[in-house]
């Protein structure tokens, strides 16, 4: 987070607005958590002020290769939360146009995308395929980004679910120890399709 936006902060937790982070994403997240808070702030520097504020959620929609992201407060109907999954964010996932055009699966074997529900990451982020659509649930960005591209090898026919589980560890290490973001957790590796509106 660069200084200004930090300041920016600090004004706001003290009571004041900027344009950069407005008093009504203040006002609903005033209770929550500090990790929680720090989140929504590094968002809110990235995307812009949310579409949707509320003390349950705060969200963008159509924001860089994600359709929606939501960074949610109340995870369990108890009200209860759980951590690893505040932050989900959504990607437009295509049909595999990645075939050659006119073929079909090879007789016998499993289409990937059909076989593909769930990836359950070893820090208990996880991504989940439901139509068009992957989802991401994790607790930052760069991990979520992981998580959509470990996806879309493994539905790709790419990589392996212990080989993908074995990555994100060791994609994960290596970004403590080393500042530069490696291309693995920059973008999504892959064509979105087009984001029109939340689903």
């Amino acid at each position: 987070m660069s200084a200004g936006t930090t300041d920016d902060a600090a004004a706001v937790r003290s009571g004041t607005a900027t344009a950069q982070y407005p008093l009504d994403v203040y006002s609903a997240t005033l209770h929550w958590p500090r990790f929680m808070q720090t989140l929504v702030e590094s968002l809110v520097e990235r995307y812009g002020p949310p579409h949707e504020i509320s003390e349950e959620r705060v969200a963008w929609n159509v924001n860089g290769p994600w359709h929606r992201t939501e960074v949610r407060h109340r995870l369990t109907d108890s009200g209860g939360v759980l951590p690893k999954e505040i932050l989900e964010q959504r990607i437009t996932y295509p049909p595999l146009v990645r075939r050659t055009p006119g073929k079909t699966p090879v007789a016998g074997r499993p289409d990937p995308q059909q076989r593909f529900r769930e990836l359950v990451l070893p820090d208990h982020c996880r991504v989940t395929l439901d139509r068009d659509t992957l989802i991401a649930r994790c607790d930052n960005e760069a991990s979520n980004i992981i998580a959509v591209n470990l996806a879309h090898e493994i539905i790709s026919g790419k990589r392996s679910v212990r080989d993908a589980q074995r990555l994100y560890t060791k994609t994960l290490d290596a970004m403590i120890d080393n500042p530069r973001t490696p291309p693995l957790a920059q973008r999504p590796q892959f064509l979105p399709g087009k984001a029109t509106a939340a689903r």
